[in-house]
């Protein structure tokens, strides 16, 4: 929380990480709803942010004239360490100006470059249990280690570190009793479109 509280998405890109089915992504969605209404005001545009499953996806945005100032970004399971179809993964290089939240910057895209602009805030989502598992060119335990240890990492690892803020997700962030009333709400919803029809059919 203290990502929003204390304003560090002016600086780092957040990325959670950790087990499917916590509720990364839905705990993101509250992070990015609150923050774009606070980022964007009252202005004659509804407040909105923007999810992408993969990083080329941004350039549909970009022509759409979405991606700009204060529009924060959900990377909404995306590991830039693998492959990406024939494309290679991304290089700690691209990471660094994909996570880039203070200034400008451009990423090589597969037709075109892409480019996030100052003061986007930035979440990204992955079932990853360290760094490691979201590129394999980071630490595994970079928190477990001395800080001797840390000075000796290459300068590209180090600049990753100074852009995104890792945060393990080791428990539901979403209770039982919230997952059940979602639930009961959505399979409600749905028996009422389907007795609302003319078809005749029943629902038992």
């Amino acid at each position: 929380m203290e990502w929003i509280t204390k304003s560090y998405y002016k600086q780092y890109t957040l990325c959670l990480h950790g087990n499917s089915d916590l509720g990364k992504t839905q705990f993101a969605y509250s992070l990015l709803a609150d923050l774009c209404c606070t980022l964007q005001g009252n202005k004659s545009v509804s407040p909105f942010f923007l999810k992408f499953e993969t990083v080329d996806s941004v350039r549909d945005a970009t022509h759409q004239g979405l991606m700009r100032p204060f529009v924060p970004i959900l990377f909404d399971e995306v590991t830039p360490g693998k492959v990406r179809g024939t494309r290679p993964r991304m290089t700690l290089e691209d990471i660094k100006h994909m996570t880039e939240v203070a200034n400008t910057s451009t990423v090589d895209g597969r037709c075109n470059d892409i480019t996030f602009h100052e003061n986007q805030p930035r979440i990204l989502t992955n079932n990853a249990k360290t760094p490691f598992g979201v590129h394999p060119d980071l630490p595994s335990d970079p928190f477990q280690g001395s800080d001797d240890i840390r000075k000796e990492y290459e300068s590209d690892v180090k600049a990753v570190f100074k852009r995104m803020c890792f945060a393990h997700v080791s428990v539901s962030l979403i209770s039982q009793e919230m997952r059940d009333a979602y639930q009961a709400s959505k399979f409600g919803a749905s028996l009422t479109s389907m007795s609302s029809k003319d078809d005749g059919c029943v629902i038992c």
